[in-house]
């Protein structure tokens, strides 16, 4: 095990290039200190200590006709478009079976990246049980306007890439030995600025949480400023970074033959840069 930390970012659905890169990372046994998730990053993070090849690319393929997560019918119903009881109960309790015992037994320890609807800071929790590593991962996931807040001991979260998408500062505070950020989106991509409905939709949708609109309203301009950081690291050699060198899939990509080749397209990263990554983490 290295004395180092993984950080995963999310994405929704681009989020499986890290499941095809964490695959090939279990093949070869690497394994980090610690895991700092996000978003879709934590679903990845919790398969990773599991230690279960190939699971999430399973849940996020789904194709049993019970098993599609995304659901119109719910927007209008329950508000969300994403059923996530589905995706932390039904998938991980009893279709698609999440080895809890096996993550327990990981010396790797993961941090999940959730935002706190009230503050609109992230805050970084622990699972400690497997009812934790389910709702914390649920609450990382959580996309603000297409799914409903979750519950934390009286605090409503959602989405950690609202207010950590790439928690870089954070991370670099700590004394790790060595950091290791896998991205989803190419190199030299920068967020736009979000349309004025955009914005004014969601503070309709947040006006009882104006720190968690403020967090939303800015989120693209603190984006590119930590893009902007993390290359100036990559150059300077401080950080080793991954990430596709090909045109990522959509936030929520439905054709299965698009979503397997940007699997694969990470699991063929992962391998291609093996000998540098090792080399990195040894030096």
């Amino acid at each position: 095990m290295y004395n180092s930390n993984l950080v995963l970012e999310g994405g929704a659905l681009r989020g499986i290039f890290t499941s095809g890169l964490l695959d090939f990372f279990m093949e070869q046994n690497i394994e980090f200190s610690n895991i700092t998730g996000v978003s879709a990053g934590s679903f990845n993070a919790i398969d990773y200590l599991s230690n279960q090849i190939g699971r999430t690319k399973t849940c996020v393929m789904a194709e049993g006709k019970d098993d599609n997560c995304v659901s119109y019918k719910d927007f209008f119903t329950k508000k969300q478009l994403i059923d996530f009881d589905k995706t932390f109960l039904t998938f991980s309790n009893e279709r698609y079976l999440f080895n809890y015992e096996n993550y327990f037994k990981s010396d790797m320890k993961l941090e999940i990246v959730a935002t706190n609807c009230l503050t609109g800071k992230p805050k970084y929790l622990v699972p400690t049980t497997n009812d934790e590593i389910m709702l914390y991962c649920r609450a990382s996931c959580s996309m603000p306007m297409f799914v409903n807040m979750v519950n934390i001991e009286g605090t409503p979260y959602l989405d950690g890439g609202i207010s950590a998408a790439i928690p870089v500062e954070y991370i670099m505070e700590k004394n790790f030995d060595k950091n290791v950020f896998i991205l989803t989106r190419q190199k030299g991509f920068r967020k736009p600025m979000p349309r004025i409905p955009a914005i004014r939709l969601l503070h309709i949708m947040y006006e009882n949480y104006p720190e968690l609109f403020h967090a939303l309203r800015t989120a693209n301009k603190r984006y590119n400023m930590i893009l902007d950081y993390i290359d100036k690291l990559e150059e300077e050699g401080k950080i080793f970074v991954i990430r596709p060198t090909e045109k990522p899939v959509s936030h929520f990509e439905k054709n299965p033959d698009k979503l397997n080749a940007f699997y694969e397209h990470g699991y063929n990263t992962a391998k291609k840069e093996y000998s540098r990554l090792i080399e990195y983490l040894e030096k």
